[in-house]
């Protein structure tokens, strides 16, 4: 062989062992995101799964329950807040499929409310002057435990709510990064002063 068919080799070798190294390298960067951004929706789940799908689950990565009603029975009762509640739930919803897929990190679950709990209290009552409303709620959990509890639109600014005011409330619970330099819902109080 050569000289020149030797270096023509070597450099055949070298180029070889560049492009698997650049293979691997690639391969562990997918897999890495792959494991990362494992949801980017929301999941409907039942009682049955709860521990494992959202208590168990929490201790590897955030995961946020969404509890809703998609329908009330009329004969329960005559008021009109259930279907301000069931109209509620479903603009919620709409947000938080928004959301789920910004934040792929983050494990996103919809209950049924009565499915999860039981006795559940989002019927009609009152509590004092102002009826319950405990729907749509929203629980955070984080390392096995809720970091944050949500019951009612009022805390995300009222049917304003918006992609960036969830995505703010659950930076503000440590469990989402957000470019966001302020909070949203400023400008909501900021315009309602303003009326």
């Amino acid at each position: 062989m050569s000289d020149d068919d030797l270096s023509a080799l070597n450099e055949y070798r070298y180029t070889l062992l560049l492009c698997t190294k650049g293979r691997q390298k690639r391969m562990a960067e997918l897999q890495k995101a792959a494991v990362k951004n494992r949801f980017g929706y929301l999941i409907t789940i039942t009682r049955s799964e709860f521990v494992r799908q959202v208590t168990e689950a929490s201790q590897d990565y955030p995961v946020v329950v969404f509890l809703y009603k998609d329908e009330y029975p009329y004969a329960v009762c005559e008021c009109d807040s259930f279907t301000g509640r069931i109209e509620d739930c479903r603009i919620l919803k709409e947000i938080l499929d928004k959301v789920s897929a910004r934040q792929p990190m983050v494990k996103f679950v919809q209950m049924i409310s009565t499915d999860c709990i039981k006795d559940y209290p989002d019927k009609c009552g009152l509590i004092g002057p102002i009826r319950s409303r405990n729907l749509p709620a929203l629980f955070v959990y984080n390392k096995g435990s809720i970091v944050k509890q949500i019951t009612t639109l009022r805390e995300l600014g009222g049917r304003k709510v918006s992609v960036d005011i969830v995505e703010w409330v659950l930076q503000e619970c440590g469990v989402v990064e957000t470019d966001l330099e302020e909070d949203p819902r400023k400008t909501i109080r900021t315009n309602v002063l303003r009326l």
